[in-house]
């Protein structure tokens, strides 16, 4: 009976002042609208973060080269090149918990394919085939370089995505030459 009550007066409150009902049923959607919006954005800011670490690497190890100074002028580190590629089989062998080992080769440069170009703004790699479990990187199309094309220094290349929509648009870029720094490269993966 009490309950009853309460029911017919709140009844009467809400078509007493229905200006006062939808402005506070409108206030508690979007409240409960932001705050589910909220949620969404910070869990999907979290598996983008997990996604980065992961393709980063937790268990990785880069080792650069020291940095020099000529003539008082420091050209910070990665200017000098003493690190060689016997020291990476040297890491490869002695080194007893580590299971790969890449060199990396950073360039900085224009991209070109026929009469467009790109200058992308990371570094352009040169990296061996360990390389792409380290990152754990997966390719879209094509297929990833061999041990065999790396010994012997064959000019071939993986783009990413930003590249293949700048330089080739709708076409397909796999067997495609590109030019980096003056050195064509043939397209065997994305």
């Amino acid at each position: 009976m009490k309950n009853l009550k309460t029911v017919k007066s709140a009844i009467k409150s809400i078509c007493r002042n229905p200006t006062r009902t939808f402005l506070t049923t409108l206030g508690i959607i979007i409240g409960i609208g932001a705050v589910i919006a909220l949620m969404e954005i910070g869990n999907g800011a979290q598996v983008s973060l997990s996604q980065n670490m992961e393709t980063m690497g937790v268990n990785n190890i880069n080792i650069m080269p020291g940095r020099s100074t000529k003539g008082g002028v420091n050209s910070g580190a990665g200017a000098r090149v003493n690190l060689t590629y016997k020291n990476v089989e040297t890491i490869r062998q002695k080194a007893k918990y580590v299971s790969k080992v890449s060199p990396n080769v950073s360039v900085r440069g224009q991209i070109i394919y026929k009469n467009k170009n790109w200058n992308p703004a990371s570094a352009i790699n040169g990296v061996n085939t360990d390389f792409f479990e380290i990152a754990n990187w997966k390719i879209d199309r094509g297929v990833f370089f061999t041990n065999e094309m790396v010994q012997r220094g064959a000019k071939v290349c993986l783009i990413g995505q930003t590249v293949v929509n700048e330089l080739f648009g709708t076409e397909d870029p796999i067997g495609k030459d590109i030019r980096v720094q003056n050195v064509n490269f043939k397209v065997i993966g994305t």
